[in-house]
């Protein structure tokens, strides 16, 4: 997945932006915290000049992922 620095967004705004799944901040962040391993390593949080930045399409890739991973926890 490609993207250009341009759709860089700061957390407060991509949480904003989906706030059907991120109702506040501190969801967000909680969300961040919990799976900060697979969203590094997905290109989804980036921290550039010490600020961190959201790559919006690999984050939601991460929360598809971990929907459905949280999902097949919950059914079995």
């Amino acid at each position: 997945m490609t993207e250009t620095v341009q759709a860089l967004l700061p957390l407060l705004e991509y949480q904003q932006s989906r706030a059907h799944l991120f109702p506040s901040i501190e969801s967000i962040r909680w969300f961040v915290r919990k799976n900060k391993e697979a969203l590094v390593e997905a290109g989804a949080v980036l921290e550039i000049a010490g600020r961190t930045k959201i790559s919006p399409a690999a984050f939601d890739s991460v929360v598809l992922v971990a929907g459905k991973r949280a999902a097949q926890r919950v059914a079995a």
